[in-house]
């Protein structure tokens, strides 16, 4: 899969985003330096500026590696689960 932060579409309402929006969303604290997908790529989710929102890098992480722990876990309870 391409790396969704060289599409044109997704720099350009990445800029436009953090212009609007200078505070992360999730913690109110920080200067939000990133857009973070609301619905992930990989489960749907576009570049549109609906689905972005301004964050700061502390949080964007935190909310990626939980992502990663629910797919994972989701990805083996489909190997363990019989049909």
């Amino acid at each position: 899969m391409a790396d969704i932060r060289n599409h044109a579409d997704y720099k350009r309402n990445r800029r436009l985003i953090l212009s609007d929006n200078p505070v992360c969303v999730l913690c109110g604290v920080n200067a939000a330096t990133e857009a973070d997908h609301i619905i992930e790529m990989d489960a749907g989710g576009t570049n549109d500026l609906e689905n972005l929102r301004p964050v700061c890098k502390p949080c964007n992480a935190r909310r990626g590696q939980a992502y990663r722990v629910r797919k994972e876990r989701n990805q083996l309870e489909q190997v363990v689960t019989p049909n």
